[in-house]
């Protein structure tokens, strides 16, 4: 199975410029390797708090 990377914000927040740091942090968690089965959750909250998850993907 294919690996997944999520994006989450508070309500209002999420903008193309948002998209596109996420997108660059998201690269730089993964390093190069290959996520096969996991999830790379990644959330802003209302304070713009970001909170990075890597976990395995649930069957």
């Amino acid at each position: 199975m294919s690996g997944l990377v999520a994006f989450n914000t508070a309500p209002g927040l999420m903008s193309l410029d948002l998209q596109r740091r996420l997108f660059h942090l998201a690269l730089s968690e993964l390093g190069g390797e290959e996520a096969w089965n996991e999830v790379l959750e990644i959330t802003v909250d209302v304070e713009r708090t970001v909170t990075i998850e890597r976990f395995n993907r649930p069957d």
